[in-house]
């Protein structure tokens, strides 16, 4: 399984995920007195923007499709459970701020998948 093909599966995924949550996580910031919450707060706006700007996973799938990408985990014999453990899992394996760390930070449970 190459390496690029993972990364066009996985962009479908995240952008979906992030189009859906991360609208909802200044619910959560709210409630919280942290750092990251404050500064979340803060770039509220912009988040927003950048967040509707992300192309769909339909349009992200027909774009793989036209360079003969897989478009899903099934087609990478990629179980449900090995992508919900990745999306519950993978912020920790560099250190960057990223959508899914920030969605990690704040969840009340663990991300489901599918959603």
């Amino acid at each position: 399984m190459l390496h690029g093909a993972k990364v066009g599966v996985t962009t479908t995924i995240i952008a979906d995920l992030y189009r859906k949550k991360l609208p909802t996580i200044f619910d959560e910031t709210k409630k919280r007195d942290t750092a990251i919450a404050k500064r979340l707060e803060e770039h509220r706006s912009q988040i927003l923007q950048w967040v509707n700007e992300l192309p769909d996973s339909e349009t992200l799938k027909g774009l793989l499709q036209l360079v003969g990408g897989p478009t899903t985990p099934e087609e990478l014999e990629m179980s449900d459970e090995l992508v919900k453990e990745s999306l519950n899992h993978a912020f920790k394996l560099r250190e960057r701020c990223t959508g899914l760390l920030i969605l990690n930070q704040l969840k009340a449970e663990d991300i489901p998948y599918p959603f």
